[in-house]
């Protein structure tokens, strides 16, 4: 169970520091405009 716990958590802080890495390199007006292209940038990091 503590595994799990250590697995859990650093997946959410790896998708964190993802989305951050991703959203430093954008606009707020590219943020809100581009969700889904910011979207499919996660989704491509994930892959990798």
């Amino acid at each position: 169970l503590k595994c799990f716990n250590l697995y859990s958590i650093s997946t959410k802080l790896l998708a964190q520091t993802t989305l951050r890495n991703i959203l430093g390199t954008k606009t707020l007006t590219e943020m809100l405009s581009d969700r889904e292209a910011i979207s499919l940038q996660m989704q491509i990091i994930k892959i990798i």
